[in-house]
């Protein structure tokens, strides 16, 4: 602010709830924000300045990067583990994973015929991220929404074929060995295709902040309001064979020309964001979390 040909600067701060909706810009409909402040000189005129600002939402912890999911499937000794890694990136790099399958309960007994196995063969993986993005109608004093319209866009895609064998490195399970199968792939999504931020439905949904008495709900004298809420997922799929083998030669004694699919879906967390500031980054983590101990408390008696 200009006041007599000198500038003042005016500090102030404003708390922004971490609930909010991020900025994003998505097939449906833009999430902005704006930044407003005024102030009344000593000459009585009041003057105005106005910026835009992005929010973000950054998770911060010792391996921000690392995410593990399992799964198993109905009807099947399969169950699989996920461990997908995503490095962090500015905004204007592509957003790269590379992930680990590693798939369990591949061997069964032969029915019926105690001198074979059947071993569970992997012939193809497949994968691809979706985007969805939902135009919701929200009615003041109801707790429901209404999809006004959905758009589903694919981000990328991908194959890997080869018959993957099962290690000799095994975890116990019922006293027993398990083999394991470990398939290794990764995929980006180009910056070029503008995936928009995630936004989920929760953040539409919040209550005004008894500490702020300057927020208030924005659902208070609205009747319907629209929200925009985008989420990712990966969905994989596992093309599986069933190979015979004999129990004393390991020789193959039958491979069967069915093969079943088992299908999975996964989050992912897609941010455009540039990387987490180093200033926002504490150099001393936080201690883990330590259980109650079994002794009683020790109580102070005045």
């Amino acid at each position: 602010m200009t006041d007599g040909g000198s500038e003042v600067i005016v500090n102030f701060s404003i708390l922004i709830p971490v609930d909010v909706p991020g900025t994003t810009s998505s097939v449906l409909g833009d999430i902005s924000y704006s930044l407003c402040a005024s102030v009344t000189a000593e000459d009585g005129i009041a003057r105005h300045v106005s910026r835009q600002v992005e929010i973000f939402h950054s998770f911060i912890s010792d391996d921000p990067g690392m995410r593990i999911y399992a799964r198993t499937f109905p009807d099947s000794r399969l169950n699989t583990t996920l461990m997908l890694y995503q490095p962090t990136t500015d905004s204007k790099s592509d957003c790269v994973f590379s992930g680990r399958l590693l798939i369990q309960g591949t061997v069964a007994e032969s029915t019926g015929r105690p001198s074979e196995v059947n071993y569970a063969i992997i012939r193809q993986l497949k994968w691809c991220v979706e985007e969805t993005v939902q135009l919701l109608d929200i009615k003041s004093g109801t707790s429901k929404e209404t999809c006004k319209k959905t758009q589903v866009r694919k981000l990328c895609e991908g194959i890997r074929k080869g018959g993957w064998r099962l290690e000799d490195k095994a975890v116990s399970i019922d006293g027993r060995p398990q083999p394991k199968a470990e398939i290794s792939f990764g995929f980006s999504i180009k910056r070029a295709s503008a995936p928009a931020n995630d936004v989920a439905l929760s953040c539409f949904k919040r209550t005004p902040c008894d500490s702020c008495k300057y927020c208030i709900s924005d659902n208070t004298h609205d009747t319907e309001r629209f929200a925009i809420t985008v989420n990712h997922h990966l969905n994989l799929e596992l093309i599986v064979g069933i190979d015979t083998l004999s129990r004393t030669t390991g020789a193959l004694v039958a491979r069967r020309k069915a093969q079943n699919v088992f299908g999975a879906v996964y989050p992912l967390k897609i941010t455009c964001a540039d990387s987490t500031p180093p200033e926002f980054c504490p150099d001393i983590w936080l201690p883990a979390y330590n259980d109650v101990p079994n002794a009683p408390p020790a109580y102070v008696v005045p």
